[in-house]
């Protein structure tokens, strides 16, 4: 999903070479600003909500923006409290540690980071050749002489899947940078 061709950087800039490390976090600016890019490509939304796909550092600085605070106070649950990603402007944020995050090099910010907003059918996933999952296990001995006292074994995994971008309207990548720099905050 991070090769989606619908970008929206922080800040309205034109790239991300203009981009500062002090300013351009993700706000809720940027997340009304992406809603509206999609329903102008009239994506439609999964369940009711359009999903984000959110980094941790990226969460910290968005709950770092008041009007976000402020209108999550405001509706009945209890998300604040729970440290759970509410839904926002008709989003569903689902936080992840493995969104896209790609670290630069002579710019001035440490890292760039991809929130990616998806809609109904943005994209498709398949199990390749029907192996889903096969697990492998060897039981101690079984290496012959690389084993002579039959003390070890060995456990894996290995799975088939594939992923593709059906389409390009429905998915709109938030390019920004974050506060949380060479591993500490500011």
């Amino acid at each position: 999903l991070a090769a989606a061709t619908t970008v929206q950087v922080a800040g309205g800039l034109a790239n991300t070479t203009l981009m500062s490390s002090t300013d351009h976090y993700l706000t809720g600016a940027e997340i009304r600003q992406a809603v509206r890019t999609l329903k102008r490509n009239n994506a439609r939304p999964i369940g009711g909500r359009f999903i984000a796909f959110i980094h941790p550092d990226t969460w910290h600085d968005l709950m770092g923006d008041s009007n976000v605070v402020n209108a999550v106070q405001y509706t009945a649950n209890d998300n604040l409290f729970t440290g759970e990603a509410p839904e926002w402007m008709g989003v569903r944020f689902i936080e992840t540690s493995n969104a896209s995050v790609n670290f630069s090099s002579g710019q001035s910010f440490a890292a760039l980071y991809d929130t990616i907003v998806v809609g109904s059918n943005a994209y498709g996933t398949v199990d390749l050749s029907g192996a889903n999952v096969d697990y492998i296990y060897s039981p101690p001995g079984s290496a012959g002489t690389s084993d002579p006292l039959k003390t070890r074994w060995t456990a894996a995994w290995k799975a088939l899947y594939g992923c593709r971008i059906l389409s390009q309207e429905s998915i709109v990548r938030i390019q920004h940078v974050s506060s949380y720099r060479n591993g500490a905050a500011v």
